[in-house]
């Protein structure tokens, strides 16, 4: 197991321990055969290299009932190969993995394909109007050009706080503060940075604590959002050959998420986004909705889910749930651990 997760006798060998762990952790659950394999290199695209948009595959069910599937990606976005799910998304700021540098970061063996770029993060430095003058996208700009990149449109580090979303626009907080982003800010960005796939603007509101006429208003305003993204994606080319997630909202108010599940799956969307959940111990009524809604999304599309990976929380039960209903994990494991001083 140490040699599979590329634990050392350097420290920085060590460092290089945490953004393993969620990965294997999936997959090892996930199969019975295999504890992982190393991302696919943009010199090994194989058959999928001719695929001009996103395509998710079920391949089939496990002995554990989790889904084992494919994302399959344009040629030009790396990962030619595809990218086996259930998998975690390794969390980064600014395109950098925190406290790990990108040379250590590329040794690591069976290293997660997926990575997240979230838009707080990105949103300023470098912003929208640096990659149009690069205009080569974020894989290059960030040296990632053999890894999945998903954009999210908030930072489950760091949440937003409740209550500044208006009608036509989101609020987007970064270092230089409050941002105000509209369905056509969000797409200039999403144009110039180029995403292997990306999250439609949302009204996202806590799991708990909300009232129905506030929830009500976040699932319209997320569907009117979609809406409007999917007539700007029909016309430009760029959009189209970037993956388009719906959210998929309600907060805990079961009958708002099956509108918000049900209405999103009619739309032409590759996939969908569970927002609103905190998977944390004592959460059983949160893991009873994801388990209701998950029934009224099409089999074939992908599902992701943000910040499921908490230090402390790496249960075989919630691992198994999870993989069960959702494609890609977003886990912020590997810089709580940083943060607080720990290394293995």
């Amino acid at each position: 197991l140490s040699a599979s997760l590329g634990l050392g006798s350097t420290r920085s060998q060590r460092r290089t321990f945490s953004c393993n762990l969620a990965y294997l952790f999936f997959r090892a659950f996930s199969s019975e055969v295999s504890l992982g394999t190393s991302p696919p290199t943009s010199s090994n695209l194989g058959s999928w290299a001719t695929c001009r948009q996103m395509r998710f595959m079920l391949e089939g069910v496990s002995g554990h009932g989790v889904r084992l599937g494919r994302l399959l990606l344009p040629g030009s976005q790396g990962c030619g190969q595809g990218v086996e799910t259930p998998a975690s998304l390794l969390y980064t700021r600014v395109g950098v993995v925190p406290h790990l540098t990108n040379d250590v970061l590329q040794s690591v063996p069976g290293r997660p394909p997926a990575v997240m770029v979230t838009l707080p993060t990105v949103y300023e430095t470098p912003g929208a109007e640096v990659l149009e003058r690069y205009q080569q996208g974020i894989h290059s700009f960030f040296n990632l050009q053999d890894h999945f990149l998903y954009l999210s449109v908030q930072d489950p580090h760091a949440p937003p706080p409740n209550g500044y979303n208006q009608e036509k626009s989101t609020s987007v907080w970064t270092n230089g503060g409050r941002h105000k982003v509209t369905v056509k800010d969000h797409l200039r960005l999403v144009e110039a940075f180029r995403p292997s796939v990306f999250e439609c603007l949302c009204d996202s509101v806590p799991a708990t604590g909300n009232k129905l006429k506030r929830i009500r208003k976040s699932v319209d305003r997320t569907l009117k959002f979609l809406d409007e993204t999917l007539a700007a994606r029909a016309s430009s080319e760029v959009l189209q050959r970037c993956g388009l997630l719906g959210a998929i909202e309600g907060s805990e108010v079961l009958e708002e998420r099956r509108r918000s599940a049900s209405e999103t799956a009619k739309r032409p969307v590759d996939g969908f986004v569970l927002e609103g959940f905190d998977l944390q111990p004592g959460c059983e009524s949160q893991r009873e909705v994801i388990q209701t809604i998950t029934q009224l999304l099409p089999e074939e599309k992908l599902r992701v889910i943000h910040g499921v990976c908490k230090p402390g929380t790496y249960q075989r039960e919630k691992l198994l749930l999870t993989s069960a209903i959702v494609g890609l994990h977003g886990s912020i494991n590997n810089l709580i651990c940083r943060s607080s001083g720990c290394y293995c």
